[in-house]
């Protein structure tokens, strides 16, 4: 290690025999102190830091126990992974042990290592990812906090004080969050919260970070969970405990939620019947005329059953059913049950939104045991498609069990294909024998 300050009291203390060796060293004015250590046969790692005051104290042998330091005080040094940290605050104590290295080897110049150390008072952490050869380096990472307190063991950083995150175009607070310098995740706990902004260009040709997850939305995506955890190497964000995602009117709630910034994937998970995943999604139905006194709202399609795979590539969803293997797809006319429902939607801001609003389905297809009800009747088959342009839900079966509809008012009826016109309530019945069976009930 290095020390360099204008002034510095340097103190010792007697070692017996006629020797003395280091007690302590202060430094103001500001104090810089740079070093550099080797993990076995990897690359020197060099850090640094600073304070307008700073002292250390040597134990036995002037083997170097802590570091403090006040005023703007500052660490930079290399993580295992490469990226580049500074951790700043308004005070830092730094505690130090024998490193791996150096245990039982007697030179404890070369041994010595952080083991812990705390941040407190205005916390903020920088973090650069390595630069990869030929290659820009991802977007920094950036956390504020009030107090930190890193353990070598494990290699961990712990932010307490209303901690918070800004990874690219994710910002992330919670109550507590912990930082690995072994692999660059965070996992947060309690009273999770998340924003997904825009993706921002720096001007340099190179986006900063991927864009968010457009849930059939504009603007910013918010989540909200009970812990959270960010993986660096495959740009997942897991949000776990009664997870809710929205952006504008649609939105995803379940016990799991799986962001995939890098594929721009979203996945919700469940294990449980009584906590099914749960979505709301504006549908592009036509918006019946306000009353007067009444706001104009958009219906909207609700689903409800096991794990959802949504591609903001593709603008599709798909659910699957869950435990109960149904996956339940409300609208404002009809109920449909099936084994999977598929919905696509449109772009948002085009002629589906008014003003810019969030992405409409444009079409719904659910498949296997499908069974629909609709305005008192029944209708079962193996497929049901809906498209928003005709508002017609278009029902087929096979050979052997084509549809069937059963109707109050004209009975049970069969065919190839049954069609239900949302939009006048009629229906039709196109191909096969088109075998009907009405039961009717007259009067005395």
């Amino acid at each position: 290690r290095t020390w360099h300050s204008p002034v510095a009291d340097v103190e010792f203390r007697s070692a017996g025999q006629g020797r003395v060796e280091l007690a302590s060293i202060t430094g103001v004015g500001g104090v810089v102190v740079t070093s550099a250590s080797r993990r076995g046969k990897g690359r020197p790692a060099e850090s640094r830091m600073t304070a307008d005051t700073l002292m250390g104290t040597f134990g036995p042998d002037s083997a170097l126990n802590t570091m403090t330091g006040t005023g703007h005080a500052s660490i930079e040094q290399t993580t295992a992974t490469g990226a580049r940290q500074t951790t700043s605050g308004d005070q830092i104590v730094a505690r130090f042990g024998a490193g791996r290295a150096g245990r039982g080897s007697g030179n404890h110049a070369d041994s010595v290592e952080i083991q812990s150390a705390t941040v407190e008072g205005h916390v903020v952490l920088t973090e650069q990812p390595e630069k990869q050869s030929g290659l820009r380096g991802g977007p920094p990472l950036r956390a504020t906090a009030e107090k930190a307190v890193y353990e070598r063991a494990g290699e961990w950083l712990h932010l307490t004080g209303s901690p918070r995150i800004d990874d690219g175009p994710l910002q992330l607070s919670a109550a507590k969050i912990d930082l690995s310098q072994a692999t660059g995740d965070a996992v947060a706990h309690g009273n999770v919260k998340g924003t997904l902004l825009e993706s921002r260009n720096d001007g340099s040709g190179a986006e900063a970070g991927a864009g968010p997850l457009e849930f059939g939305g504009q603007g910013p995506a918010h989540v909200v969970a009970d812990e959270a955890q960010l993986h660096q190497a495959t740009g997942e964000a897991e949000f776990h405990g009664q997870a809710r995602l929205w952006q504008q009117g649609n939105s995803i709630s379940a016990p799991v939620i799986v962001l995939d910034r890098t594929r721009q994937t979203l996945v919700a998970r469940t294990r449980n019947e009584a906590e099914p995943v749960r979505v709301v999604l504006v549908s592009a139905g036509a918006i019946a005329p306000a009353k007067k006194g009444q706001l104009t709202t958009p219906p909207v399609v609700r689903l409800r059953g096991g794990n959802l795979k949504y591609s903001a590539a593709e603008r599709k969803a798909t659910m699957r059913g869950g435990v109960d293997h149904i996956v339940v797809a409300e609208t404002a006319e009809a109920t449909t049950q099936a084994d999977q429902v598929e919905l696509v939607l449109l772009p948002p801001g085009n002629h589906a939104g008014r003003d810019g609003g969030p992405a409409q389905v444009d079409r719904m297809t659910a498949s296997g045991h499908v069974l629909i009800s609709l305005n008192g009747r029944r209708a079962t088959g193996e497929k049901l498609t809906y498209t928003n342009d005709s508002g017609e839900y278009v029902m087929t079966g096979s050979a052997a069990q084509p549809p069937q509809l059963s109707d109050p008012a004209r009975g049970t009826v069969s065919g190839e294909t049954l069609i239900f016109n949302s939009r006048d309530d009629s229906v039709r019945v196109e191909g096969g024998a088109g075998k009907t069976l009405t039961e009717t009930t007259a009067p005395r």
